[in-house]
């Protein structure tokens, strides 16, 4: 799946990929475990830059890669849209 929609390294690359394989047909299902552990931040000011940098990714992608198209496609359910 990789090799077909391809692996940035943007600041939000799982969410890029999301979107990557949403256009593709792909259904992505959300798990509220820990998947890929990760170390947390030591302070509330390295948070607050996280959840910034985040927000920042997150908008890019959508600008990237949100139009018209992911509106319509026919791989989507009225929710998923």
């Amino acid at each position: 799946v990789l090799d077909e929609v391809g692996w940035d390294t943007s600041i939000t690359e799982d969410f890029e990929l999301t979107l990557k394989l949403y256009e593709k047909g792909y259904k992505v299902v959300y798990t509220p475990y820990i998947q890929a552990p990760a170390e947390c931040v030591s302070t509330i000011k390295r948070l607050v830059r996280q959840r910034m940098r985040w927000a920042e990714g997150h908008s890019n992608n959508i600008k990237k890669m949100f139009n018209i198209n992911q509106c319509k496609s026919r791989f989507k359910n009225l929710h998923e849209k």
